[in-house]
């Protein structure tokens, strides 16, 4: 079910005071409907967002008034789309109703304060003024209503778009990417470094889609590489916007790194279904240098998909034990570790299953291989009885590695069994290869 959202929207020039120093502003006025709508909307405030830890966040109100109950499946979403160089940057989030209750719980004649905090991932500070949207989602309806436009110039707020109006500028070329990233820098972050950067959206793609930035880089000896998926993707974005995203690489404890990368490459891709296989559409790649360089440098020879077998993949795991509360014996959690280092590419997942003695519940996780090529390497963590700790260590636990169909990926389509790669043994402190007996 979709949920129907309000969208506000905010347009702005290229003046960038600090978050900090922008005052509250607001607009007592409303502009006048040609029609009955279902609400309305009153007193639009625009003031720094202080609950969030974002330079570049603002926090909208306004007073919402029921005319008429809203259908259920009924939301207020606020949208800003803002001026920033040749970007329209854009910004979505829900509003939310002070009393906390659905919007169609409500009825005609009340009048509730409502709040709504937008940002811009990676940036130091919200760019104004901006062209404020507010648009009544009715998701079971399939149809959207535009409710409300206001202007905030960064100390005030009026009544109606800003002028000029802000609006994006898609490619319209026919070869041209459905995205185009911008502005791509790297800021060391220990233990990896994060990413900034713009999408400009040319072309909305259908869901399952998503966007996937791989960082392969040079450390102790091996092309260490991790991927991370980005949310680009919403409804109510429009073609020719773009987003601000910021993207942490190497963040996950299982890399163990001592430092930041100083040397590596960045391929971003849109990975979309192609006759029901997943495939990528290039949109660049970039060259890290001194870990904090970034410049557009050759994409390396991509290989297609070899046949999976039991030799294309080799893995090094390890297990801890974990106990917060280990003074008064448990609960315990197990902290897998695994790196996994492909001999060829392959559409496969990694698949693990934890089986540990005197315990009914076994737990499983996967991971995707896709995105690595031959000796490309990564390390994957994993905390299986989170959800439900042991209150004792157990005698034993075996762990069953495989190479499972990628869902998407030809595999997928040609059913074929989990192609088992190792079995290991955990006993009396000790991880060793083959299964408990």
């Amino acid at each position: 079910m979709t949920a129907t959202a309000v969208v506000v929207a905010i347009a702005c020039t290229p003046e960038l005071p600090a978050i900090d120093e922008l005052p509250s502003a607001v607009a007592p006025a409303r502009t006048p409907k040609p029609d009955r709508r279902a609400l309305e909307i009153h007193d639009i405030t625009v003031s720094p967002a202080r609950d969030v830890a974002s330079a570049a966040a603002i926090s909208v109100g306004a007073n919402v008034a029921w005319i008429d109950p809203v259908p259920d499946s009924t939301g207020l979403a606020v949208k800003a789309v803002c001026r920033h160089g040749p970007h329209a940057l854009a910004s979505v989030a829900s509003a939310t109703v002070a009393d906390g209750r659905p919007w169609a719980d409500h009825v005609a004649g009340d009048r509730l304060p409502i709040t709504a905090t937008l940002l811009h991932p990676g940036m130091t500070r919200f760019p104004v003024p901006c062209d404020v949207q507010f648009e009544l989602e009715l998701g079971s309806a399939g149809r959207s209503d535009r409710m409300h436009t206001a202007c905030w110039t960064g100390s005030s707020v009026a009544d109606g778009p800003c002028e000029p109006v802000i609006s994006g500028v898609a490619a319209d070329e026919d070869d041209a990417p459905p995205l185009e990233i911008h502005d791509l820098s790297a800021i060391p972050a220990a233990p990896g470094f994060e990413l900034r950067y713009v999408l400009r959206l040319n072309r909305i793609p259908r869901p399952p889609s998503h966007v996937a930035i791989e960082s392969s880089c040079d450390l102790d000896g091996l092309r260490l590489v991790d991927v991370q998926a980005v949310a680009a993707f919403d409804h109510r974005l429009a073609m020719g916007e773009s987003i601000a995203r910021s993207t942490p690489m190497f963040w996950d404890p299982a890399f163990a790194l001592a430092e930041s990368p100083k040397r590596c490459r960045i391929d971003i891709a849109v990975w979309k279904q192609f006759d029901g296989s997943f495939a990528p559409v290039a949109l660049g790649t970039w060259c890290l240098r001194d870990g904090t360089v970034v410049e557009r440098c050759e994409p390396a020879p991509r290989r297609e998909p070899a046949p999976a077998s039991s030799a294309s993949v080799s893995i090094r795991p390890t297990v801890q034990w974990l106990a917060p509360q280990a003074e008064v014996g448990g609960p315990y959690t197990m902290a897998l570790r695994v790196q996994a280092q492909t001999r060829e590419r392959i559409d496969r997942r990694l698949e693990v299953e934890v089986q540990c003695a005197d315990v009914p519940t076994s737990w499983t996780a996967d991971w995707p291989l896709i995105y690595l090529d031959a000796g490309g390497t990564t390390r994957f963590g994993w905390q299986p009885f989170v959800e439900e700790p042991l209150t004792s260590l157990p005698r034993s636990c075996e762990l069953q590695f495989s190479l499972a169909a990628d869902e998407g990926s030809p595999s997928a389509r040609a059913p074929s069994p989990a192609l088992a790669l190792a079995t290991y043994c955990w006993r009396t402190g000790k991880l060793g290869r083959g299964a408990c007996r």
